[in-house]
């Protein structure tokens, strides 16, 4: 196993990108000290989430765990916190409740963040729907291309999806995540709050379940690592795409023209709010 000491604000030649090659299948990332950074980590408690926290944690960290089931994040807590010989050297793991399906939770969640916290340095968003139900994976990715509609998404059926086109319909889904994603950085540039949509690859999680060729979710966390933390990736790329394993996408290598031009982002924010 290769082991990388990767410093996001270090050296501009020391690049995770450079780092996490496709033929590296066994590389190891060990961050630099984050201590006094506050992360966000919804889905925190299994697949990309999960090791998304098992890095952070040990650089001193605090990492909020974002999800519905107390008992599965807490679970999930202890059982990285009993594998770090030195604790007291840690981070923070804490639970947030988390319901994105209500949003009067949600509210409630941002309540409890806001009382504890006086700032968010980044919030990984990793969980939604996948293509065989209900998971913890919830970033587009080559489906978004190969099976969303002509611009994205059809807002007519939104809310009830296209009979018999399970398919189709996950590809809007992740097509309206990108879309979301390009609209909030267009919003918020001014305030120099960037936002990304990112492709984790095909990992081994349950939301790809029987899907073949899958890798280890801890990659899916080293390109979701490279979004928040590398110095590689600057305001002015906010509303790119990012794919694996830390590498920002330019448009031209998009196979959906239609949808970056169809402006249908300003639309969909309309239908959400």
């Amino acid at each position: 196993m290769t082991t990388y000491y990767y410093a996001p604000s270090g050296l501009p030649q020391l690049r995770l990108s450079d780092l996490l090659s496709h033929t590296d299948t066994e590389a190891q990332v060990i961050l630099s000290s984050q201590r006094g950074r506050v992360f966000i980590a919804i889905g925190g408690n299994t697949a990309i989430g999960f090791e998304l926290c098992k890095i952070l944690y040990p650089a001193g960290a605090t990492v909020y765990v974002a999800h519905l089931s107390k008992k599965k994040s807490e679970g999930a807590i202890e059982s990285r916190k009993s594998t770090i010989p030195n604790p007291k050297m840690s981070g923070s793991l804490k639970f947030l409740q988390l319901d994105l399906n209500d949003l009067r939770i949600v509210q409630a969640a941002a309540d409890s963040f806001a009382s504890q916290e006086s700032k968010l340095d980044v919030l990984w968003s990793n969980t939604g729907t996948g293509a065989n139900g209900p998971a913890s994976s919830g970033h587009p990715n080559g489906i978004t291309g190969a099976g969303s509609p002509p611009n994205g998404i059809e807002l007519s059926v939104l809310c009830t999806g296209i009979p018999n086109k399970p398919a189709v319909n996950y590809g809007a889904s992740k097509a309206g995540t990108w879309l979301l994603s390009r609209a909030f950085a267009r919003r918020y540039m001014d305030d120099e709050i960037v936002s990304f949509c990112v492709n984790p690859g095909y990992l081994k999680a349950a939301s790809i379940d029987g899907t073949p060729g899958r890798g280890d979710p801890v990659f899916g966390a080293y390109t979701v690592l490279f979004t928040g933390l590398s110095s590689d990736v600057q305001v002015e790329d906010s509303a790119a795409y990012l794919i694996p394993w830390g590498r920002i996408r330019e448009h031209k290598g998009t196979p959906k023209h239609d949808f970056i031009r169809a402006g249908r982002a300003v639309e969909e924010v309309g239908w959400c709010e």
